[in-house]
């Protein structure tokens, strides 16, 4: 301490000054230790060093305080792996032998701004008390509200109207989970009811007792924890007999429909193995059984609705089209959809019969139109083996490229319908309204050249569909070449 008297005498500090870093010095060297699991805060101690600064009419900067906090930490401490309950702060020890011997610092001094540290570290370790007391308050008011909410819990588990569905076996692994539960709550009450009384700990838990509180907590939390698990295998029994009461209700309210369904046999017979399946396995408690017949079983039950529907749909649509139909290609092709279309649904492959019932109504649709087929404008296609990866087109020679005149179907009254087109480039058929004629190139430029002129295809008449017709009668000029159903539309 001598040292530290010449050190300030030789630096013209008063003797008003001297005294108060000296009282601060000696709170300094009656620290042996931190108290135990608070952490050094940088930002908190600075803070306080400058409070304790400002109150001792020193200007320190910024930088001569932290190089004054790295000192602190440097000489003054060392830090364990915290052991204590809560995780991220640190076992503080003092050596304060060697401070002194290191004390070097221009202007103030190291010996004073490490004096005005010292009470920023002794604020902050207050702070860090402060917070630690209401860290374990928030802990245990949490463990309080926990274990209220089980008892109640534990009423909606026995109240439950599912709970007379259970097996005498199910019902008494319920009460014993139930009984457990409870038996691990009493455990912890007496501890809340002490510090967290009616919920509020913030008289109970103090700075004296908060290790004692937070290293109590832990069981009490792993208590309350385990009289949540046997609830929760309790609620599983309650799940069960819930999903297996709904199976038995979704079985029981669908099966009716069953003796009146003009279904193919095919489908009633599946839906009812089905039915005796599902109830079969809720008798034998299987739950996962239960759903997946039930499932299954739901879905004929769809199934079958839809079939009758569409049965009675292509029925009146077909009928429709024998007696508009004159082309003997399309009856002869619709017929054959027909006998496929019932064929199907004696089968129950409802998919199969979506498909040719929708084929059905086209034909109906379509079949009794007079349409007028124009040409609204022309592209050319990128031959395959020109085809780039993305549906791009390679650089291709004038006489590799197919030429394709743009049309559609109109009606009277001018509006366009969309008509079925198998194309010739890849082989499937789309319902577009506008698809692409081959022609020569030639015949593409003209209609070019016809359109560039005014933006509209003056001599546009390409073909005609007639009632009772699928097939397109085409101009002469236009023979059948093949065509692509889907063009950019220019």
């Amino acid at each position: 301490m001598g040292n530290l008297w010449n050190f300030m005498n030789s630096h013209d500090i008063d003797s008003d000054t001297t005294s108060r870093l000296v009282r601060k010095l000696n709170e300094m060297t009656e620290l042996d230790s931190y108290i135990e699991s608070v952490a050094l805060d940088d930002k908190v101690s600075i803070q306080a060093a400058e409070e304790v600064s400002r109150s001792l009419g020193q200007d320190v900067s910024p930088e001569m305080l932290g190089q004054a906090m790295e000192q602190v930490k440097r000489d003054r401490h060392r830090f364990e792996a915290p052991k204590s309950f809560s995780y991220g702060l640190a076992k503080t020890y003092a050596s304060r032998s060697k401070i002194w011997r290191t004390i070097r610092l221009p202007i103030l001094g190291l010996a004073t701004l490490t004096a005005i540290v010292y009470g920023g570290v002794t604020a902050a370790k207050k702070l860090s008390l402060s917070r630690r007391e209401s860290q374990v308050e928030q802990l245990v008011a949490g463990q309080y509200e926990s274990q209220r909410a089980i008892p109640a819990e534990i009423e909606k588990i026995l109240n439950s109207p599912f709970i007379d569905d259970l097996t005498q076996k199910e019902r008494t692994d319920l009460n014993g989970k139930v009984q457990s539960a409870r038996s691990e709550l009493s455990k912890a009450d007496e501890f809340l009811s002490k510090y967290a009384p009616e919920g509020n700990p913030k008289e109970a838990v103090t700075k004296g007792n908060m290790d004692f509180v937070a290293n109590q907590s832990s069981i009490i939390g792993q208590e309350i924890n385990t009289a949540s698990g046997y609830l929760l295998e309790a609620r599983k029994h309650i799940e069960k007999a819930r999903s297996l009461a709904q199976s038995k209700n979704t079985l029981e309210s669908l099966v009716p429909g069953l003796s009146s369904s003009t279904a193919p046999a095919t489908l009633i017979e599946k839906a009812r193995r089905e039915y005796n399946s599902g109830i079969r396995a809720i008798n034998e408690r299987n739950e996962s059984d239960a759903i997946k017949n039930t499932a299954a079983f739901k879905g004929t039950m769809l199934a079958i609705d839809e079939t009758e529907k569409l049965i009675i749909e292509a029925e009146r649509d077909y009928s429709r089209i024998e007696k508009t139909v004159r082309e003997d290609s399309v009856r002869n092709a619709i017929a054959n959809v027909y006998q496929t279309f019932r064929k199907n649904s004696e089968l129950g492959r409802i998919e199969d019969v979506r498909k040719e019932a929708e084929e059905i109504s086209y034909v109906a649709r379509v079949l009794p139109l007079d349409l007028n087929v124009k040409v609204v404008g022309g592209t050319w296609m990128c031959p395959v083996e020109y085809e780039t990866e993305n549906g791009g087109c390679r650089p291709t020679p004038e006489d590799a490229k197919t030429w394709y005149l743009n049309v559609h179907a109109v009606d009277g009254s001018g509006k366009v319908v969309p008509l079925r087109i198998f194309s010739s480039r890849n082989g499937n058929v789309r319902e577009t309204d506008i698809w692409g004629e081959r022609v020569e190139k030639n015949q593409y430029q003209e209609v070019g050249r016809d359109k560039t002129s005014d933006g509209v295809v003056d001599n546009d008449k390409f073909g005609r569909k007639r009632s009772g017709y699928l097939t397109i009668e085409r101009e002469s000029v236009y023979p059948n070449k093949g065509q692509i159903n889907k063009v950019y539309k220019k």
